[in-house]
This record gives structure tokens, C-alpha cells and sequence, in this order.
């Protein structure tokens, strides 16, 4: 039997009958029919059933009697499946992608966790080989050994850390002998995610040179022998600890002009004549202006961030030199300068010389900037280590500044730039 399908017109058979036939279409559509009858369509469409038909995908057809039928068909409307699936397909790549950012960032914060993680370890070794260190002290003590120390028994000891012990198994990450980290980390750096990438790369390094990374933080380590030692030891942490919240929150109490100034003419001359500029037997006498609060109008919260920041800088600079009557330097305190090197103190007050700030204006704040400009002199006062240190943030101190260049100069003291034969 002949029949012609004409989707999206109509469709006609040659021959009334009342049966059912089957009919190359398959989804949904309309179709007419030439024969009028109220039963049964006599035509190649079979109602209610499923047919072959050479449309692709669901269209609808005109017919008089008003059937819906599921029929499949091979033509390729590509156009109009583009026009209906677009939508939906970048809606779901956004939803994809976004999905992927957070998944990302997760993983990300599992490779900060894991380098805590690998912190915690190295300090926890570094503990075990001076508990080594120290029984074999004790022990060489009691016994009167004119030998000295076992180097020997000390390194067997110190190799039972790594491999080969329960002490290992408990510092162990996977419980595998790292063999679940590796393979973990080799599949992280296959992500199209740079700083997922890097972290991983980073603790691949780190996990094949555990040995060589303990043995350059052991040759760091500092013992606090005496209760001096120790009480500046927590003197200066709480100090840093105090320092590094104010600076982090710098931008809630630093002095910034106001576009609009509320002050009557006479508190503006008021605050003129306060100014130390203005006022230099002021400074000649070491007058300072954040202890006779000259400049302008702060708030009490941000005066008393100014007044803490003073008195830590002058404790720390106390703390790297030795200082006659008269303020010169005498001699610096190698082992106070190697202790505040070691916890960082350099590093918060470089992060403090770059807070931005009215230097026109806030005086305070120009008096915190010279107290810094002294610790960092005396820190590096004769001390080659931090001198080295410093020279990484060398463009820092290169500009016009009369402080910043008397820094540079602290910095490259008693270091030969040029060889001369």
C-alpha cells in the first residue's frame, strides 16, 4: 500500500478502509485523512500505536480527525533541535562550570590543609631528634664518656623517624606508606587549575625531600636556654601577635583626609599650630606626637592602635642593640636579632612601612614610619643573615626618602658589593 507523508501539511491515503495499518511515523503529530469516518481511520496511520517515518523528531500535522500518535522519523531537523536544546545546553555548562569552581576551590583547601598537616609533622620530627639529642646528652653525662656523643646511635635513631618504626606509622598520611598521597597528587596535577596545580607540585616536593627539609629547619632551630630567653621569647610573641592584627586592620584606624571637613576654622588653626612642623624644638627635645596627640582629629581607638604600635616598635629596636645614654649604637645582640628573625618580626613591620597614609598631615603616623626605619636598621646591625633577608625587599627603600635610604645603607654595611684585586 502507497501512501505520502508531508510533514507539517498534510497526509493522504488512496484507500478507505476500516482497519489498522501501520504507518512509517512514530512521534507525535496531527495527520489528515481524505476518508471521513467517526471510527477507525481507514488510512496508513495507526492511532494509538507506534509507526516508522522518516521524521526525526517530534513535529505536529494537520489532519481532520485529531489523533496524537508517537512516530519516529529519519529527517534531520538540526536546525530547530540547535534552536531547542541551546538554552537548556549552556544553561548546564554554566551550571557545569560553576560547579566545577567550587569543587576546585575545595580541593584547593584540602592542599592548605595538607600542608598544615605536613607543618605539624616537621615539628613534631624536629621535637623527636632534640629528644634523641638530649637522652644521648644525658646519657654521655652520666657515664663520663670522654667520647662524646654517639653520632652513630644518634643517626639510627634519627633514621627510625623517616622508616621503619611504629613513630612512622603514626606520621604516616595514608596508612600506606604514602603510596594513596602520590596517586592522589599525580591525578591533582592533571587539573586544568593553576594554583590546584601548584599546591600539588608542592607537596610532591615536599614529600620526596622530607629528610633534606628537616635538616634545614633542624639547622634553624634555637634554644631558649635561659628564663631571659624565654620570657623574651613570649614577650615577643604576644608583641608580634598585637602588631600583626593592627597593621591587618590598617585600613580601619589610619588617619584619612576627609573630603568634607567638619571642624570650624578655629579647631583647623588649633590643629595647625599643634603641627610639629611648625613646632621643631618639639622634636629637638624627642617630643613625641603621638604622646601629645598632635595632628589631626583621630578617633580614641585609633589613637590607642598608634600608641601600640610605638611602644612594640621601641621594644623590638631595644631588643636588637645595645644602646648608650646617648641613643648611639654600641654593639647588637646577635642571639635577640636571630630570635626575632626566626619568629618574623621583620616581616610584620615591612607589611606595616607600606600601609598608605596622609603624609602631609598624619604626623602620627610619620613617627610610627621612623621607629620602623630604626628597628629594621638595628636588626640588620652587623648581622649578615638579615641583611640578606632585607635585600629581598630592597625596592622598597629605594626612593628619595631620607629614612629609607639610611635603611639601604644598614642593609649593605659591612658587605663587599665589589671585589677588587
Amino acid at each position: 500500500m502507497s501512501f505520502w507523508v508531508s510533514h507539517s501539511v498534510t497526509m493522504s491515503c488512496p484507500v478507505s478502509h476500516d482497519v489498522t495499518m501501520p504507518c512509517p511515523v512514530s512521534h507525535d503529530v496531527t495527520m489528515p485523512c481524505p476518508v471521513s469516518h467517526d471510527v477507525t481511520m481507514p488510512c496508513p496511520v495507526s492511532h494509538d500505536v507506534t509507526m516508522p517515518c522518516w521524521v526525526s523528531h517530534d513535529v505536529t500535522m494537520s489532519c481532520p480527525v485529531s489523533h496524537r500518535v508517537t512516530m519516529p522519523c529519519w529527517v534531520s531537523q538540526g536546525v530547530l533541535l540547535h534552536a531547542l536544546c541551546t538554552p537548556g545546553t549552556e544553561a548546564s555548562r554554566k551550571l557545569s562550570n560553576k560547579e566545577d569552581a567550587i569543587v576546585m576551590d575545595t580541593k584547593l583547601k584540602i592542599i592548605q590543609i595538607l600542608q598544615f598537616i605536613l607543618d605539624v609533622r616537621l615539628d613534631y620530627r624536629i621535637s623527636c631528634l632534640l629528644s634523641i639529642f638530649k637522652r644521648e646528652f644525658d646519657e654521655t653525662v652520666t657515664q663520663s664518656d670522654p667520647s662524646g656523643l654517639d653520632l652513630n646511635n644518634i643517626q639510627s635513631q634519627a633514621e627510625d623517624i623517616f622508616e621503619g618504626s611504629e613513630l612512622q606509622n603514626d606520621l604516616d598520611l595514608d596508612g600506606q606508606g604514602g603510596r594513596m598521597f602520590l596517586r592522589v597528587l599525580l591525578n591533582l596535577v592533571m587539573h586544568n587549575y593553576p594554583s590546584l596545580v601548584s599546591g600539588a607540585l608542592k607537596l610532591l616536593f615536599r614529600h620526596f625531600s622530607q629528610r633534606q627539609e628537616v635538616l634545614n629547619a633542624f639547622k634553624q632551630v634555637q634554644l631558649l636556654i635561659s628564663a631571659n630567653d624565654v620570657e623574651n621569647y613570649k614577650q615577643i610573641k604576644a608583641d608580634l601577635d598585637d602588631l600583626r592584627n593592627i597593621v591587618e586592620k590598617s585600613e580601619l584606624w589610619v588617619y584619612k583626609e576627609r573630603a568634607e571637613d567638619d571642624s570650624s576654622e578655629l579647631e583647623k588653626k588649633k590643629d595647625k599650630s599643634k603641627d610639629t612642623r611648625r613646632h621643631p624644638h618639639l622634636m629637638r627635645h624627642n617630643s613625641s606626637a603621638i604622646d601629645l596627640d598632635i595632628g589631626p582629629r583621630i578617633e580614641m581607638n585609633s589613637n590607642r592602635n598608634y600608641k601600640t604600635i610605638k611602644v612594640v616598635l621601641q621594644r623590638l629596636t631595644n631588643l636588637c642593640a645595645t644602646k648608650a645614654a646617648k641613643g648611639q649604637v654600641v654593639r647588637p645582640k646577635k642571639h635577640e636579632q636571630r630570635l626575632l628573625r626566626n619568629m618574623g618580626a621583620h616581616l610584620i613591620v615591612l607589611e606595616l612601612l607600606q600601609i598608605p597614609y596622609e603624609k602631609k598631615k598624619d604626623i602620627r603616623m610619620h613617627e610610627l614610619m621612623k621607629l620602623a626605619h630604626e628597628f629594621l636598621q638595628c636588626f640588620c646591625l652587623g648581622n649578615k643573615n638579615n641583611q640578606s633577608l632585607l635585600h629581598k625587599s630592597l625596592e622598597l627603600f629605594l626612593t628619595p626618602s631620607l629614612w629609607d635610604a639610611q635603611t639601604a645603607r644598614a642593609i649593605f654595611s659591612t658587605i663587599r658589593l665589589c671585589v677588587t684585586k
